[in-house]
C-alpha cells in the first residue's frame, strides 16, 4: 500500500503511519497502534486516506483539528508528528516524559482534564520522580494544550497554564581531573574554529589564568588543531598542555582547583 509504514518508538510501541506528500509538503498521518489495528485494517484505512488525497483533500490538516472528545494520547500523537519532531531536537525526550508520567491519562478525554487534576499530578510526580521531572512534565502538557488551541478546534482552556513550578536548585557540573585529557582532545578536534577558540579563551578566563598563560594555552590548542595528522603526538601534547595549564592554575591562590572547572 502506497505510503503505509510502521513507526517504532524508543519504548517499542508500533504505530501505523501514512507518509505522503500533499500539495508538495510531506505529511505523516498516524493511523493507529499495532496490534490494536490489524495489518488488513491499517491497509484499508491507508487506502481511504490515499483516496482523500487523490481528491485534493489533506487528511493531515483535518487531523490537526483538535476535538473535545479526543484523548490525551491522540493529542500527543498529533503534537509529536506536527510540532515536536519537525521543530524539536529533543522530541524523543517528550516521548519518554509522556510515557513515564501521562500513561494513565492516555485514554482520558482532553475535555475532562481539570486544573486540579494537573496540580495533583504535578505534586505526585514531584514526590515520586523529583521536582525537575515534575516541572518538565507539566511544561510538556501545557505546550500540548497551547498547540491544540493554536491549531483550532479546541475551544477549551489550557489546564496546565500557570501551574506553579517547583523551585529548582541550579545544578553545577565540574570536570574531574581524569576527564581533562579527553576534554582537550575533543576541543582540538572541533571543526568549527569560532566555537573552538571561544571555548579555549573562555575556559582560561574562568580558571583565572594570566594573560600570558591564556595565550600559551590558546596557541597550543590552535597549533594542535592545525596539525591533526599526528594523532598520538597531538594527544600527548594536549595532555602536556593541560598539565602545564593546571600547574599555572595551582600556583594562583584565588583560582579554583582543576577539578572544579565548571562545565
Amino acid at each position: 500500500m502506497r505510503g503505509l509504514t510502521v513507526a517504532v518508538s524508543s519504548t517499542g510501541r508500533k504505530n501505523f503511519v501514512l507518509y505522503r506528500k500533499v500539495a508538495g509538503r510531506p505529511e505523516r498521518i498516524t493511523i493507529g497502534l499495532y496490534p490494536d489495528l490489524s495489518i488488513e485494517q491499517a491497509r484499508d484505512k491507508a487506502e481511504e486516506l490515499n483516496g482523500a488525497i487523490a481528491r485534493g483533500e489533506n487528511p493531515g490538516e483535518k487531523r490537526r483539528t483538535i476535538r473535545a472528545e479526543d484523548t490525551l494520547g491522540e493529542l500527543f500523537n498529533i503534537y509529536l508528528e506536527h510540532h515536536a519532531k519537525p521543530h524539536k531536537k529533543t522530541w524523543a525526550d517528550d516521548i519518554g516524559l509522556f510515557n513515564n508520567h501521562f500513561n494513565n491519562w492516555r485514554v482520558k478525554k482532553i475535555s475532562s482534564i481539570r486544573r486540579m487534576d494537573v496540580v495533583s499530578l504535578h505534586g505526585h510526580i514531584g514526590r515520586v520522580s523529583g521536582k525537575y521531572a515534575a516541572n518538565r512534565a507539566i511544561e510538556l502538557l501545557s505546550s500540548m494544550f497551547n498547540k491544540a488551541i493554536e491549531w483550532g478546534g479546541w475551544q477549551g482552556q489550557n489546564p496546565a497554564e500557570g501551574i506553579e513550578a517547583f523551585r529548582e536548585k541550579k545544578r553545577d557540573r565540574f570536570f574531574q581531573p581524569e576527564e581533562l585529557p579527553y576534554f582537550f582532545k575533543a576541543l582540538s578536534q572541533e571543526p568549527n574554529e569560532t566555537i573552538r577558540d571561544y571555548i579555549a579563551v573562555r575556559l582560561t578566563r574562568l580558571t583565572g589564568l594570566t594573560h600570558m598563560a591564556r595565550q600559551a594555552a590558546f596557541m597550543s590548542t590552535c597549533r594542535l588543531h592545525q596539525d591533526p595528522g599526528v594523532a598520538a603526538g597531538s594527544f600527548t601534547a594536549l595532555t602536556s598542555a593541560a598539565s602545564a595549564t593546571l600547574g599555572i592554575i595551582a600556583q594562583q591562590t584565588p583560582a579554583p582547583p582543576a577539578s572544579r572547572i565548571k562545565i
